[in-house]
């Protein structure tokens, strides 16, 4: 009978350890999916910084559409040395930065290249993976403002060349599901464009 309970008592204690094991396992590997993913994020927001910071002035989108794709997506051409490339073309290479689905991507002439976006399992809902991006329907993730950083509104009746003469600074925000469990995190940065255009109407309000 001693002898049973002491069995007893030795599978207890091991199963209460292997749980306590599980749990700190598991939670080891949340943190570290969590530092994965949101490296991947800010990488990304230091490519479009970088990008932003060479850029022409950011594109003109024809107005029916550049109240939709404003807040989504952004537009320009940074400067290239070398022509024979074909990503450079008369020393230009377009670069689009968009949220597509839960994905942020940075397109060129030489493809479509994921940033951030969601990864497994398969049979898990894409904004419900780790490394999704759930900005809301509602929300911008980008927005755009003019020197003395007046907010240049996405409206139609916005005209194109507002963004491509007025907008010197992009602020770019993306909410990402960094782990399975907890809140989604908010990463957001300005960047000042080095060759943006200064001309009548673009310094007031």
């Amino acid at each position: 009978m001693e002898l049973v309970v002491v069995v007893f008592l030795l599978g207890l204690v091991g199963a209460i350890t292997m749980s306590a094991m599980s749990s700190v396992l598991q939670r080891s590997v949340e943190t570290e999916q969590r530092a994965a993913s949101l490296e991947q994020a800010r990488l990304a927001l230091e490519t479009m910084a970088r990008d932003l910071r060479a850029a022409n002035p950011i594109d003109a989108i024809a107005p029916e559409e550049h109240a939709r794709k404003y807040k989504t997506e952004v537009s320009f051409s940074v400067y290239c040395a070398d022509n024979g490339v074909a990503s450079c073309v008369n020393n230009l290479r377009p670069v689009t930065y968009r949220l597509v689905g839960n994905r942020f991507e940075r397109v060129t002439r030489e493809g479509t290249q994921i940033l951030v976006g969601p990864s497994g399992p398969a049979g898990l809902a894409p904004d419900q993976q780790v490394g999704a991006v759930i900005n809301p329907a509602t929300e911008s993730v980008f927005r755009y403002f003019k020197r003395p950083g007046t907010e240049v509104s996405t409206d139609l009746d916005t005209s194109p060349n507002q963004f491509r003469d007025c907008v010197k600074t992009v602020e770019i925000s993306l909410m990402v599901r960094a782990s399975k469990q907890g809140a989604p995190t908010r990463l957001t940065t300005r960047v000042d464009l080095r060759n943006w255009n200064e001309v009548s109407g673009c310094a007031g309000s």
